[in-house]
């Protein structure tokens, strides 16, 4: 523990009254030292009531040499002026010169308590109350307590919301919090709350794995790997069934197949290019098997077989002449948003259509004043 600093403006007094206090801080004096540097450092934070008697032996050393025990055990109290209504000049810099020290006292202890135990002490900032509630809620066992967050690790289930692991987090914040309330759960017993949270679902494979050590990080690790490999064949087998009938852009149907492949990636199975291409061509509807059979890309490279395939599309029903309905088929290869049927043929259900040919809106390419395209 790295020693506390202290100056010729640190002059420790051996009285503690508060008429030695007050001429002490009349006199631009400080009865106390603080810490700098690694004296924070000294001992290992309050973690909880694991490490709660080591830590307040610790700190109680660390208030004795700064001299600041005494606010704890209340020997060193705020000075009182003689007429509280009216207090002199001097009276009013030792009250401050005290809340001053009271702060660093509070400092001393706050400091040396780790993030997820510093909220016992809620909102105070005076070290004595402080150092009782730490005692309260640390250095004793707490019966009526314990019934309710045994029946929490009970009534603690996984849903699959979130990981197993963060599961496992909050089973094992349970036991710590029985742990701080004085009762210790051995890991067979928390092995079988554990277990006993997880899904039916689950329960076969519960009861082929076997762990003479009821290590739960090791039942976690195992099930993790179980569930990838269950999400991997699901995800597998949406892959290999699922088509595409048209209803939807091909864009729109690539899509959905590029979630199934990142799900899983997710799942730990990576899949190759060449793999997701076959997976993509075999979901297209025989009636394409000869443009997939004619498109030679050696890339495997589906965004550019939809583009090619939506051109395609596009052009076998211009050049099949068909009635405004199939046009809409069509053009929502693209996106586009065909005009309503109840509008007729005319050219005011035309008038949102941009020919192909000459760029030009009211008429498509077969029907272009500019001469139809040669193909």
């Amino acid at each position: 523990m790295s020693p506390a600093r202290t100056s010729t403006e640190f002059l420790p007094t051996a009285s503690s009254s508060s008429t030695n206090f007050i001429m002490n801080a009349a006199q631009g004096t400080l009865p106390y030292s603080v810490s700098t540097g690694s004296a924070y450092t000294g001992f290992e934070k309050l973690q909880g009531a694991k490490n709660y008697t080591s830590w307040k032996k610790n700190m109680r050393t660390v208030l004795l040499s700064l001299q600041q025990w005494g606010l704890i055990t209340g020997t060193v109290e705020a000075p009182t002026p003689a007429d509280s209504a009216n207090p002199t000049a001097s009276e009013t810099r030792a009250i401050r010169a005290f809340e001053v020290r009271s702060i660093s006292a509070f400092m001393e202890i706050s400091f040396r308590i780790a993030d997820s135990a510093k909220s016992v002490l809620g909102n105070t900032k005076d070290p004595k109350a402080a150092w009782e509630l730490l005692e309260k809620r640390f250095g004793a066992s707490q019966p009526d307590l314990q019934p309710i967050l045994m029946a929490k690790l009970h009534l603690a289930k996984w849903d699959g919301s979130s990981t197993i692991y963060s599961h496992r987090d909050a089973m094992v914040d349970l036991r710590t919090e029985l742990a701080d309330a004085g009762m210790t759960i051995s890991p067979q017993f928390f092995h079988e709350c554990f277990t006993n949270s997880l899904p039916s679902s689950l329960d076969l494979f519960v009861a082929l794995y076997d762990d003479p050590t009821y290590d739960v990080d090791l039942l976690c690790d195992k099930l993790a790997k179980y569930e990838m490999r269950r999400k991997r064949r699901d995800a597998t087998a949406r892959l290999q069934l699922i088509k595409w009938d048209g209803s939807s852009t091909i864009h729109s149907h690539r899509d959905a197949m590029l979630d199934l492949r990142t799900e899983l990636a997710d799942a730990g199975m990576t899949i190759s290019n060449q793999c997701f291409y076959q997976c993509f061509t075999s979901s297209l509807p025989s009636s394409l098997d000869l443009f997939i059979a004619l498109c030679d890309e050696p890339t495997y490279d589906v965004d550019l077989l939809c583009d090619k395939l939506a051109e395609y599309e596009m052009r076998r029903k211009l050049r099949a002449g068909k009635a405004e309905g199939t046009l809409d088929g069509s053009l929502t290869l693209f996106g586009q948003r065909a005009p309503s049927s109840s509008k007729g043929k005319g050219k005011k259900g035309w008038k949102h259509i941009t020919c192909y040919k000459c760029g030009e809106k009211g008429h498509i390419q077969s029907k272009c004043p500019e001469g139809q395209q040669a193909y």
